[in-house]
């Protein structure tokens, strides 16, 4: 078990209390409430704007930045080379974007203290875009 895990289960509940600061609580939920209302979502990769991603009902569109395009930076995929004509997904997010989302335990804690249902996977990504693997760094539209 890793560190960080068995201190997480080993502590008592006083500490897990006292854990999270009441302005760090505020602003996690208006990071939620801004990521449940969000249908745009802007995706950087090492700190470079690489592209946007947009939800309409079903349908996630993720299109590259014009820029990040003609400076060909890395792509964030090999299954998303760069171009300039967006990517669509008809049925919820493209393949690498659902891989970036917490799974198990993880994506359980993530919903229910978010409020947001498992399977909604675009708002997944936009709450928790901050901490996601590699050097992809996914955050509400403005």
């Amino acid at each position: 078990m890793g560190a960080l895990l068995w201190w997480y289960r080993t502590r008592t509940a006083a500490d897990k209390r006292r854990s999270i600061s009441p302005v760090k609580r505020t602003l996690d939920k208006r990071k939620i409430a801004v990521g449940l209302l969000s249908t745009k979502a802007t995706v950087y990769m090492y700190d470079e704007l690489a592209g946007y991603l947009e939800r309409d009902g079903e349908r996630v569109q993720f299109q590259y930045d014009e820029q990040y395009v003609d400076r060909g930076l890395q792509p964030l995929s090999w299954s998303l080379p760069l171009q300039k004509e967006p990517y669509l997904s008809e049925h919820g997010l493209p393949a690498y974007f659902s891989g970036l989302c917490s799974e198990g335990w993880l994506r359980q804690v993530q919903t229910s203290r978010q409020g947001i249902h498992p399977d909604n996977l675009f708002t997944l990504l936009i709450n928790n875009g901050l901490d996601l693997p590699g050097a992809v760094v996914i955050v509400p539209a403005n």
